[in-house]
C-alpha cells in the first residue's frame, strides 16, 4: 500500500510540473488542458499548486 501511495504522489508532481511548465511556455489553459487529457479548470489548479 505504501507503494501505491508513492506512485500517487509522484504522478500528482509530475502532473503539477507539466501544468506549470505548459502554461509557462505560453500555452492558453485549454491548449494545455488537450496535451494533459484534463479540463482547463484543472490544469489552472495543478498550475497554483
Amino acid at each position: 500500500m505504501a507503494a501505491l501511495d508513492e506512485q500517487q504522489r509522484n504522478v500528482a508532481a509530475v502532473s503539477r510540473q507539466a501544468a506549470r511548465h505548459l502554461r509557462e511556455i505560453g500555452l492558453t489553459g485549454v491548449d494545455a488542458a488537450t496535451v494533459l487529457g484534463v479540463s482547463a479548470q484543472r490544469v489552472s489548479q495543478l498550475a497554483k499548486s
